[in-house]
C-alpha cells in the first residue's frame, strides 16, 4: 500500500513540475508575461480561428525605445 502511495506522490510531482516548465517555456522569467513563443502561438491560434470563422484579425504592435536594453539591464 505504501508503494502504491508513494507513486501517486511521484505522479502529482511529475505533473506539477512538468506544469512549471510548460510555464517557463511560454513566458518571461522576469516578468512573468508572455514570450516570443507563446506570442507566435497565440497569432497562429487567432489566424485560424479567422480562418475557420472567415472574419478577420488585427495585430497592434508597439515598439518601446531601448526597452530591450531595460529588460536585459533588469
Amino acid at each position: 500500500m505504501a508503494a502504491e502511495a508513494t507513486l501517486v506522490e511521484l505522479r502529482a510531482e511529475a505533473a506539477a513540475w512538468e506544469e512549471e516548465v510548460q510555464r517557463l517555456i511560454q513566458s518571461d522569467p522576469l516578468t512573468g508575461l508572455p514570450n516570443h513563443r507563446a506570442f507566435a502561438t497565440r497569432v497562429q491560434a487567432a489566424l485560424d480561428r479567422s480562418a475557420r470563422h472567415g472574419g478577420g484579425a488585427g495585430l497592434l504592435l508597439i515598439d518601446l525605445d531601448s526597452f530591450r536594453s531595460i529588460n536585459e539591464a533588469h
